[in-house]
Order: C-alpha cells, then sequence, then structure tokens
C-alpha cells in the first residue's frame, strides 16, 4: 500500500511539473513547416529557404515533395512569384548537397537547364538525361559539362556516340623539293555576355547558376574535369536591388575537347591523339609514281595510329563499336611547276570492328 501511494505521488507531482519549453531550432523548424503549407509562394519560399538553413534530418524529403510541387511550374516566365519559389528551391538543394531523383529533375531541363545538369551530376542513373545535353544544340559550356560528367563515368554509351561525331582529315601539302612549306595557327575567342537580376519583393534571395571554364574565377566550384574543366558560380540575387550578371559560353572547340576525351582515356598527350586524328602533312614531289606511293603510306600509318589509340582505351575499360570512317584527303598543291598533273587521290576507309585495335 505504501509502495502504490508513492507510484501515486510522483505520477501526480510529473504531471504538475510545466512542459519543457522546445528549442530555439525546433521552433524554427514548426516555423519552417507552417510557411511550407501556407498557399501563397513567397511564404512556400520562405520555408524552402529556412528549412535549408536548418539542416534539418528531413530536409531531402522536404525538398523532393517540394520539387513534385514545382514542377507544373516548370514553364514561369521571369519576375512571376512562381518563378521565383522554383528558384528558392533549386537553390535550397543545390547548396544543401540533396538528391532529387532524376525523373523530378527531367521536366526542368529546358528552362532551367543549368541547375538542373547540377543536380543530375549527384545521380548516378542521369546518363540518359545527360546524353541529351551534348547535342549540337546545346550551349557551348552545357554541353562541356555534360560530356565531362559522361566521360568521368566512362559510360559506354556516351563512348559510343562520341565517336560517331569524330571527324579524321588528312590534309596534303604538295610543295617543290627542297622547298620551305610553313603553317599558321588562328587564335579562339572569348564570348561574354551580361545581364542585370532582381528576385521579386518579399522573397528570399534567389540564386543564379552559371557555367564557367576558368578556375581563377572566384567562387567557381568543380562541377566536372574533362580536357577542359566544367565549373560552376553561385550568384545571390537579393530583392532589394539589381544585382549583375556575367555569363562566359564561347571560346570551345568540340572537336578538340572529343579527341581530348579520347587522349585522357588513352593515357596519351592530347597533341599526339589531335596530331593523328587530323594530320596534315607535306609531300615534296617528285614523281606522280612516288607521290601517290607517299600518300597511300601516310593514310596508313594514319590508321595504324588511331587504331592504337582505340586499343589504348580499349584497356581503360571502353569498347569501341563497329564503326566505319572515310577520310577525304585534301590536297593543296603549292608546286611552282604544275605541268605534271597530280594523280587523283581516293578516300580512305577506315572499319573498326569491336575489339579491333591494330591493323593486321
Amino acid at each position: 500500500m505504501r509502495f502504490l501511494s508513492g507510484v501515486l505521488a510522483l505520477t501526480w507531482m510529473a504531471g504538475a511539473l510545466p512542459a519543457q519549453n522546445p528549442t530555439v531550432a525546433e521552433q524554427e523548424a514548426q516555423r519552417a513547416r507552417k510557411l511550407l503549407a501556407s498557399p501563397q509562394w513567397v511564404e512556400k519560399a520562405w520555408g524552402v529557404y529556412l528549412s535549408a538553413a536548418l539542416r534539418g534530418p528531413d530536409l531531402n524529403d522536404i525538398l523532393v515533395e517540394q520539387f513534385r510541387m514545382a514542377e507544373p511550374l516548370r514553364n514561369a516566365t521571369h519576375w512571376m512569384d512562381e518563378r521565383a519559389f522554383v528558384d528558392v528551391v533549386f537553390d535550397a538543394a543545390i547548396d544543401s548537397g540533396a538528391n532529387i531523383p532524376t525523373g523530378l529533375l527531367e521536366p526542368f531541363l529546358e528552362n532551367r537547364t543549368i541547375p538542373t545538369l547540377i543536380l543530375l551530376a549527384r545521380n548516378k542513373d542521369s546518363d540518359e538525361a545527360l546524353l541529351g545535353l551534348t547535342t549540337e544544340k546545346s550551349s557551348q559550356y552545357v554541353w562541356l559539362a555534360a560530356n565531362n560528367l559522361l566521360f568521368e563515368r566512362k559510360s559506354q554509351r556516351w563512348y559510343t556516340e562520341l565517336l560517331g561525331q569524330i571527324r579524321i582529315t588528312q590534309s596534303f601539302t604538295v610543295a617543290d623539293p627542297h622547298a620551305m612549306v610553313g603553317s599558321g595557327g588562328g587564335v579562339g575567342a572569348t564570348c561574354v555576355g551580361d545581364g542585370i537580376d532582381q528576385a521579386p519583393k518579399g522573397f528570399p534571395p534567389v540564386a543564379r547558376y552559371t557555367l564557367d571554364i576558368h578556375d581563377s574565377e572566384a567562387g567557381n566550384v568543380v562541377l566536372a574535369a574533362g580536357p577542359i574543366n566544367s565549373y560552376y558560380q553561385r550568384t545571390l540575387v537579393p530583392s532589394d536591388r539589381q544585382v549583375g550578371l556575367s555569363t562566359h559560353d564561347c571560346g570551345v572547340d568540340r572537336m578538340a575537347v572529343r579527341l581530348g576525351y579520347l587522349a585522357k582515356l588513352a593515357i596519351r598527350r592530347q597533341d599526339h591523339v589531335q596530331q593523328n586524328f587530323q594530320r596534315k602533312t607535306t609531300v615534296y614531289f617528285t614523281t606522280s609514281e612516288a607521290f601517290a606511293k607517299e600518300v597511300n603510306r601516310q593514310m596508313r600509318s594514319q590508321e595504324q595510329s588511331i587504331r592504337e589509340i582505340f586499343g589504348d582505351v580499349e584497356r581503360s575499360g571502353l569498347k569501341a563499336p563497329e564503326i566505319e570512317w572515310t577520310v577525304v584527303p585534301e590536297i593543296d598543291d603549292q608546286r611552282s611547276d604544275k605541268s605534271v598533273p597530280l594523280p587523283p587521290v581516293v578516300p580512305w576507309v577506315i572499319h573498326m570492328k569491336p575489339a579491333e585495335t591494330v591493323l593486321e
């Protein structure tokens, strides 16, 4: 009886104690949940912004749900509240390191290509979406970033498509014996686009993401390595003032980059690979027979070198598909005496079969 009386007394005392006050973090989490449930986009945006700042254990789930909600808003135009909300959701996901399912990201590829690309880089099942960005219609830096990501993953499908985009050339300069033949080079251009931006009034700061290829720029974050590394930069755009934005998207030689991937996969110097795929040969003319023999020798040598490069790539784990290149020699006749016509030069066909690396 005494024991039962003691239990009842403890129970009464426990009930009489005041409830423990929630911590500041718990109060903020409750506030964030309330804002997320609001029908107003600006309040929802603040809910996302606050949730990301708190870095709670359920943040990834919260952001996944927000992406589901944002999908119908993917075509919202500039300055609209709906667009600002989507931008806040993307920034929260990128800045917090969240993983958003590829299927939820794909609808945003057309109108929010760069932030979507950054998030797709985190997903192992995003190869198909990334391949869609490696077409010629993609802007220079988007094209480069998508290819770099697939290169890092050693995607076999990407490699197969890459080889279909490679162009093999052979240029012959025909000169008089002992003539001095020189060549010149060009300088690539760099393009910069400038603009201004401002978040809608009342919204949290909105982040804009741009791509770059210069590691010297302050704030640049490595997205993917390649022959030319890809970086992204985050610029905060407040609602109380306009911010200038600069975008760089020019100066990428796509064919040179493709050959650069082959060089890295084959563990060879890029200039060596480029010289073999885009050969330039000077032939000093003596007789028509000697010219034809030298041209044939050079074409066969080029094919041999290319097969050896692919053999090195195969050792890295990627296999060349069955593919055929037709190399049409370009002839620049610089002879002082052209009374003896050059013999015709026929196209050279390089036919690669799976697992074939060198000439037999």
